[in-house]
């Protein structure tokens, strides 16, 4: 299903992968890692950046789904969809300042998980 999704629009919505005047981010999760993924990124000549497998100190995404379950820890809900209302709500209110700085860290979580020969670290 990965593979398809490429197919269908990383170039599209990407074309300058195809000219190397970008390098592809994937986070090495199991599908990302799938065989049939590496070979039709190689037959396309998309160049990707090395990553370590599924290392939670460089997915800024983790931070954000951390801060989501920070905002609403304590909180009970009746059902699946009280949940999902309240998810949106805090989802929305997360600020560019707060991603912002999120980006910023990178170099400290790059230095902290070499410095960690790849264990774990504070992030």
């Amino acid at each position: 299903m990965y593979v398809t999704l490429l197919q269908r629009y990383l170039l599209r919505n990407y074309p300058e992968l195809k000219e190397h005047k970008l390098i592809f981010q994937q986070d090495n999760a199991p599908s990302h890692r799938y065989r049939g993924v590496s070979e039709w990124l190689e037959k396309k000549e998309i160049k990707k950046l090395q990553w370590p497998h599924q290392s939670p100190d460089l997915s800024l995404i983790e931070c954000v789904w951390n801060e989501l379950k920070y905002r609403l820890r304590g909180e009970v809900f009746k059902n699946k969809e009280e949940l999902w209302k309240r998810l949106k709500k805090e989802w929305k209110l997360i600020t560019p300042e707060f991603i912002e700085e999120l980006y910023q860290s990178m170099p400290n979580r790059i230095a902290a998980l070499n410095n960690a020969e790849g264990k774990q670290t504070k992030y």
